[in-house]
């Protein structure tokens, strides 16, 4: 099972929202060693009254719609639901006695659930080994608006749904994350070729929190530190710089480790997408990350552990 949803995006854009939402929860299958094979979802609509407010209204058509448009092009249909179109409520400020009323946003979570015929291809994301390379899958592009960081960054802390567009547009960032299928597809079956031939030692979905969430989640779980460099990432575009590689939430990526015995067979089936190596895991608990050979994060795993505590993970 796996979900997708992100209803920051739909402020920008709800039909990239509902087209991400697929590709997200089907990335996430795919990660943990699942295939393209019978998947099905579960859809779940939450919005203010559509009927009272002709922009919500649109906004839910659209989101449905990309949901939709994904769903065919990967054969995943929604075989149940629930619509919740009433999500909003009024009340009595006790500090200045008026009523405010307050609205949800537009939202599709999109819950996927995949069959994997038999646990040899089961792939969880802790680091394995101290040695193993690490690869990002997939290409991360000028995608930061509605994400983690900007969500964190945002000089306005009143993010509500009752603002206008335009100044949700300057908080959130314009750039949203566009799924391109036909090349998200490609990447996807090439993960399963190589989870099949037995070459990953871990694999993550790269999604809420981008790579530097990713990193740092299977450093954990691995008790084991990395050594990262950012320049494969940046040398494509030269605009990129260590905030949006590390923070980009562009869909259809993954953070994957490999045994080096195995680096060359990986990487004959990764030709034709875009894999780049990133780094290596380390035997201590060193977690560091470099750009143009300047340190962008030098912590370790312990302090990245005691941080996350109590906190929701994606």
């Amino acid at each position: 099972e796996s979900w997708g949803s992100n209803p920051w995006q739909g402020v920008i854009d709800p039909y990239e929202m509902g087209r991400n939402n697929v590709v997200d929860a089907i990335g996430k299958i795919i990660s943990v060693g699942g295939n393209l094979e019978k998947i099905v979802f579960n859809g779940n609509t939450t919005c203010p009254k559509p009927e009272e407010d002709p922009e919500i209204a649109a906004g839910v058509l659209r989101m449905i719609k990309g949901a939709a448009d994904a769903q065919l092009f990967f054969n995943a249909p929604t075989i149940s639901g629930k619509d919740s179109t009433s999500m909003e409520r009024s009340y009595r400020s006790t500090e200045s006695g008026q009523e405010i009323k307050v609205k949800a946003k537009l939202e599709l979570l999109m819950s996927a659930l995949g069959i994997i015929k038999e646990d040899s291809t089961l792939i969880t994301s802790d680091f394995k080994l101290p040695g193993d390379i690490i690869y990002v899958i997939g290409e991360t592009k000028n995608e930061l608006a509605a994400s983690e960081y900007y969500l964190l960054h945002s000089n306005n802390k009143d993010n509500s749904p009752n603002k206008n567009n335009s100044q949700n547009r300057i908080q959130l960032g314009e750039n949203v994350p566009t799924s391109n299928f036909e090349e998200i597809k490609i990447t996807y079956d090439k993960m399963i070729e190589a989870t099949k031939s037995k070459l990953l030692h871990s694999a993550q979905y790269l999604s809420k929190g981008g790579l530097a969430y990713a990193l740092s989640n299977c450093a954990i779980a691995g008790d084991l530190g990395v050594s990262i460099g950012l320049d494969n990432l940046c040398a494509k575009q030269n605009e990129q710089n260590d905030a949006l590689v590390l923070y980009s939430e562009s869909t259809g990526r993954f953070l994957v480790s490999v045994h080096p015995a195995n680096k060359n067979n990986f990487e004959r089936i990764m030709k034709d997408v875009y894999c780049k190596e990133i780094g290596v895991v380390n035997r201590s608990k060193d977690f560091k990350i470099k750009l143009e050979d300047k340190d962008i994060i030098n912590t370790d795993v312990d302090k990245l552990r005691e941080y996350n505590k109590g906190r929701i993970s994606y």
